[in-house]
């Protein structure tokens, strides 16, 4: 046998080999079926740590400035003299003043008692959140009142829990239940409401609910 003849077979044995070996290999990876499904699990926990990465946590919505009263559920006797706050929060927004248009209650039930004796009609206790108080007066025989506080000199209020726009002296007359809410609007200005740079911010106007019992 010639040398060329013999070269030629050394290398198809060669190629052979190589070509076993190579589809051994791939055979082999086929054949176990954890491989491949490790490498599917290892690109796809890669890709869930990507997103991760890309994700940002978007802040808490803003829900606006609250009015509520304090307590918003109690039980007086009847002749009893109590106090109900008139409460705000806006939520670290800057306001330019507050209207309360108006709060309504049942004058059968109760009695606003005058807080500015001096002052003709009946007013109810202005709080010093803001200097200037434009409106305070209650209708006993409607059963409404009207309050009404701003800011001056360019300066704005802001505040981040609840606090004491207004406080409302009472006496319980007549038996009963006695329900007490705001006439509010979301949006509108025209009503109870906390305004800024002209727009109402007022979120939610929390009612009272209060029983009066006979001694």
């Amino acid at each position: 046998m010639s040398r060329t003849i013999q070269n030629y077979i050394i290398v198809i044995v060669i190629l052979c080999v190589g070509a076993f070996i190579f589809f051994g290999i791939i055979l082999g990876r086929k054949a176990v079926p954890g491989n491949f499904n490790a490498e599917l699990s290892f690109y796809s926990e890669k890709k869930q740590e990507e997103d991760k990465n890309k994700e940002t946590i978007a802040p808490s919505p803003y829900r606006g400035a609250t009015m509520s009263l304090s307590p918003d559920e109690s039980q007086y006797a009847t002749g009893e003299i109590f106090i109900i706050d008139v409460l705000i929060n806006t939520n670290n927004e800057p306001i330019d003043g507050v209207d309360i248009r108006y709060l309504v209650f049942d004058p059968k039930a109760v009695e606003i008692i005058d807080s500015e004796k001096n002052m003709p009609g009946t007013q109810i206790e202005a709080g010093e959140l803001m200097p200037v108080t434009m409106a305070n007066e209650a209708d006993l025989e409607g059963g409404k009142i009207l309050f009404s506080q701003i800011v001056s000199g360019g300066e704005r209020f802001q505040n981040n829990k609840n606090e004491v726009l207004a406080r409302i002296h009472m006496k319980a007359k007549k038996q009963g239940s006695l329900n007490m809410s705001f006439d509010f609007t979301p949006n509108a200005t025209n009503d109870a409401n906390i305004t800024s740079l002209g727009k109402d911010i007022l979120f939610q106007a929390q009612e009272g609910s209060y029983e009066i019992y006979g001694k």
